[in-house]
């Protein structure tokens, strides 16, 4: 006789995953719209230029915000250049 495998746990679903989703959806789907109407009014390289400037001033933002050391080892720091270069020159 085999010993019997317990079902797997089934996903729940909470508020807050909910939120998120629903924050995400709302944020991706507006960013379209806004997009289009703003590459009306300038030129793509700065729309770019800005977008980066602002996305990088918020996630500096959050970080100082967080109570957490935000660091990477040594080690990781040629692996984490690469990622972020090809992320940049290959995508």
């Amino acid at each position: 006789m085999t010993p019997q495998k317990p079902p797997p746990a089934r996903a729940q679903i909470t508020p807050a995953g909910l939120m998120f989703l629903a924050i995400t959806s709302i944020g991706w789907g507006f960013n379209w719209p806004v997009t289009k109407y703003l590459l009306s009014e300038l030129p793509p390289l700065t729309m770019r230029g800005s977008t980066g400037v602002v996305g990088a001033a918020l996630l500096a933002g959050l970080r100082f915000c967080a109570a957490k050391a935000c660091g990477c080892p040594r080690e990781m720091w040629l692996r984490l250049v690469m990622a972020a270069f090809l992320n940049v020159a290959a995508g």
